[in-house]
């Protein structure tokens, strides 16, 4: 195939292009914005720790966010030569582009170290939480692990347990719900090529409470069947 080019001057240049139908390539983006639907539960029990006056979890916990897009990038770092897994960095309550951070939890899986939990303190990664771990799934059950065919989950699954010591400032927790203090979920998506989590994503229709009623939290309808 020939392609001919005018310039400026008028002149013309005759650029010989080769193709082969056998073969191809596939454009692979850099980045997918997640999206979120859901999040179960809305509202995670939290109690006082007296002594320092912020907030634990009340029991071990299991979260779910459900979604679209929840990518997984597995590759090689150039500078160490060793496998990286990213996946999604989840932000209950708070992200890591935000100063405040601290006000909620903010969780993602070690790239380097697969299965540890970690969660971001002081504009820092602390050390694995103990017990807690992470994973993301397809709409049939399957694990996503980022090799190929593998690479993009449509649901997140984080269990917490009470004994990791997680805590949550007083300022974040609501203790009256005629006075609820909701805060968004947010989803950071990999990078491919980087080590930084991409903007965070969110929905004004998906929000988590950490709330603390004393033992006097209302009973809740999941479901009404009638005979």
């Amino acid at each position: 195939m020939q392609t001919e080019l005018e310039t400026i001057s008028g002149s013309h240049t005759i650029i010989n292009i080769i193709t082969n139908d056998n073969v191809k390539y596939t454009i692979i983006p850099s980045h997918t914005p997640p999206v979120i639907s859901k999040i179960v539960p809305e509202r995670i029990q939290v109690v006082e720790d007296r002594s320092t006056g912020s907030y634990g979890l009340k029991e071990d916990i299991v979260i779910g966010i459900e979604g679209q897009n929840f990518k997984v990038i597995r590759s090689r770092d150039p500078e160490t030569n060793e496998d990286l897994t990213n996946y999604p960095v989840v932000g209950l309550g708070a992200h890591t582009h935000m100063d405040n951070a601290n006000q909620g939890l903010v969780l993602r899986l070690n790239p380097e170290n697969e299965g540890q939990v970690e969660i971001y303190r002081n504009k820092t990664w602390t050390p694995p939480l103990p017990g807690a771990d992470m994973v993301v799934l397809d709409s049939q059950g399957n694990i996503i692990d980022g090799t190929v065919g593998k690479d993009m989950g449509s649901k997140i699954i984080i269990t917490l347990p009470k004994s990791a010591g997680i805590r949550i400032p007083a300022s974040s927790v609501t203790t009256d719900l005629k006075n609820p203090k909701t805060w968004p979920v947010y989803v950071m998506n990999p990078i491919l090529g980087s080590k930084e989590p991409g903007y965070p994503e969110s929905n004004d229709n998906v929000s988590i409470m950490f709330i603390d009623l004393k033992d006097s939290l209302p009973p809740s309808i999941d479901r009404i069947s009638l005979m």
